[in-house]
């Protein structure tokens, strides 16, 4: 390789760099088991049982991807991630009366998933 094509090759880093960050938004940080499952679990809650201001309202999976950060519209509580942001490991439903059966859920992974419900 020549020294001005190694030249250009340095001069495009900086903008991969920036460009980076953004690249994960498109192709989407968790599993697609684990969003499968959470899609399952939000779907076999009845909604009238969901209100507007609970964790189960904020999950939007058309406009933000579960393990995304920050999380300031969608995804605003209930989700744990690993730090790597591709697995979901804990889920932490907030007391408002939820109603449905959950016998329609899958499990998320084969690996233990810890499930807390707050009291």
């Amino acid at each position: 390789m020549q020294l001005s094509s190694i030249s250009h090759l340095l001069l495009l880093l900086p903008i991969v760099l920036c460009v980076q960050p953004f690249l994960p938004c498109l192709t989407g940080l968790t599993s697609p088991q684990d969003v499968s499952a959470l899609k399952a679990l939000k779907s076999a809650i009845f909604p009238a049982s969901i209100p507007p201001w609970s964790c189960l309202a904020s999950w939007d999976f058309v406009a933000a991807d579960p393990c995304s950060l920050p999380r300031r519209t969608h995804f605003v509580c209930g989700i744990a991630c690993s730090p790597d942001s591709t697995r979901v490991t804990q889920l932490t439903l907030d007391p408002v009366g939820y109603s449905g059966q959950l016998t329609k859920v899958e499990p998320i992974t084969k690996e233990k998933i810890l499930f807390v419900l707050k009291q």
